[in-house]
């Protein structure tokens, strides 16, 4: 596998970090503000909104790789007019919240277009979460014949807890991700992106689960200042250069068994 960015292409043979900054978040002064503290902690590239507006006024204050998501094509090329470096095709809320059900020959029919719309540039596909796993690993492998060149998995939105009581909680919220992370990556030989509910304390377990990195975008904008989502973003960085649980700031660990893997 081979990206046509440079930047993103070293990063993920490292193993990677992507900061969701919203898929539908146009607050620029808070995009900035996540945009600078992600070039502080050395992520590997931001996602941000299919908006040529925001791209604009993001790329003024960083030089990290940009990806815009979104089902739209009309929204990916007039964001490809700005110059980003990725193209996602995802953000499906609007089909969940509406219980619209989509189809593999959906997704399907959407990346070959995107395929020929930008021959340059490096394209992600988000697989929907209400797909089976059977169904996933299908259109994976469907899409990694077409040329897509990475795969991202999600995983039903909960409501994000301020604390969680032990790890177990923790990758109980985050199992269905690290279902469908393991089963894919099993299958296909480009990068599989871990996202929804990966939080750091689970992003090296997302590893071991066979993906190539993990996106996160809620547990960042928790984070009060550019420091602090800096530290936050370093913590994950770091756990996933040395695949070890690196920190406690959100989880009171009370199992014993799990007290060995805290550095």
């Amino acid at each position: 596998m081979i990206l046509f960015n440079k930047k993103i292409h070293k990063k993920f043979t490292e193993k990677n970090l992507k900061i969701i900054t919203g898929l539908n978040n146009l607050n620029v002064d808070q995009i900035i503000e996540i945009s600078s503290a992600a070039d502080i902690a050395g992520a590997t590239y931001l996602d941000i909104a299919a908006n040529p507006l925001i791209i604009r006024e993001i790329k003024k204050h960083t030089l990290l790789p940009i990806c815009v998501s979104s089902i739209s094509l009309k929204d990916l090329y007039h964001s490809a007019v700005e110059g980003i470096d990725a193209i996602e095709i995802g953000n499906y809320d609007y089909f969940y919240t509406n219980k619209i059900a989509l189809s593999q020959q959906h997704i399907l029919g959407i990346a070959k277009e995107a395929l020929k719309l930008f021959p340059e540039l490096d394209i992600c596909v988000t697989i929907p979460y209400n797909l089976s796993i059977k169904q996933q690993v299908c259109l994976s492998l469907e899409l990694e014949k077409l040329g897509i060149q990475i795969i991202q998995t999600e995983s039903k939105k909960v409501k994000r807890l301020q604390s969680y009581s032990s790890i177990t909680e923790l990758i109980e919220k985050a199992a269905p991700v690290l279902s469908s992370t393991y089963a894919i990556s099993k299958a296909v030989s480009i990068p599989v992106i871990a996202s929804s509910g990966v939080e750091s304390i689970l992003s090296s377990l997302a590893l071991l689960y066979g993906a190539s990195g993990v996106g996160v975008g809620q547990s960042v904008k928790n984070h009060e200042n550019v420091l602090m989502k800096s530290i936050y973003m370093r913590e994950i960085i770091i756990s996933i250069q040395k695949k070890r649980i690196i920190s406690t700031s959100n989880i009171v660990v009370s199992d014993r068994n799990y007290s060995s893997l805290i550095v």
